[in-house]
């Protein structure tokens, strides 16, 4: 959602209340999220995976699909049942559609375009190959580490080259694990971060975290 907070900056920071998706998402807007999606598809594919486009995905989630992204976005926003009807405008460019989506999932994509245009530094806390410990990697390593975690066996033998510090610390289970976490403010409002989670009990065979409080679990299927 970055490219139409960047695109609309002027509305947002003048205050301008407007339909977020209807009336922000543009044919150069639209253009702009077709091209950051060819390239999150073309890095899939470069690892072996499919996923859909953004299109298929607006399709397969809430079953619209226009002749176009722009029509699809007002239908998202107009129809009866959209789901976009309440989405609201941003009121700064320090809101979590910039803050959040950029350094976990557009860097180096957007990185450039958002740090001039916002004076923050989001390579400091991207969810870069080093940080997610998979820096060094082939994409056939990537992938079987996706499919069977970092410590699958035959890795240290299937690789002549050693091992980069950052990933030899993650396969001796040497730092903590990062997790995804998905949470609500006070004001009720979605955000998501990396957390990182401390063993602090270690047995045989396995590691356990300290316990933490939770009020319950939801899944979700999309």
């Amino acid at each position: 959602m970055w490219q139409n907070c960047v695109a609309n900056a002027a509305r947002i920071e003048g205050g301008d209340s407007y339909r977020f998706y209807a009336e922000g998402a543009t044919p150069a807007v639209a253009r702009l999220y077709q091209a950051i999606n060819r390239e999150r598809v073309m890095v899939a594919a470069a690892l072996g995976a499919a996923v859909p486009t953004l299109e298929d995905w607006f399709d397969r989630v809430y079953g619209v699909r226009e002749a176009n992204l722009v029509e699809t976005c007002r239908q998202l926003t107009y129809n009866s049942d959209g789901p976009y009807q309440a989405t609201g405008t941003p009121s700064s460019l320090e809101h979590k559609f910039i803050t959040e989506d950029v350094p976990t999932g557009l860097i180096p994509m957007s990185v450039a375009v958002v740090r001039n245009m916002t004076g923050k530094d989001f390579a400091s806390e991207a969810r870069t190959l080093a940080r997610l410990g998979l820096s060094g990697m082939s994409a056939t390593e990537i992938r079987r580490v996706m499919d069977q975690g970092f410590g699958y066996a035959n890795l240290a033998q299937e690789r002549d080259a050693p091992r980069p510090p950052a990933y030899a610390e993650l396969f001796r289970g040497g730092t903590p694990t990062r997790i995804h976490n998905l949470y609500t403010d006070a004001g009720g409002q979605s955000h998501f971060r990396d957390i990182e989670v401390e063993w602090v009990e270690e047995r045989r065979g396995s590691k356990l975290s300290k316990r933490l409080p939770a009020t319950g679990i939801i899944f979700r299927e999309t």
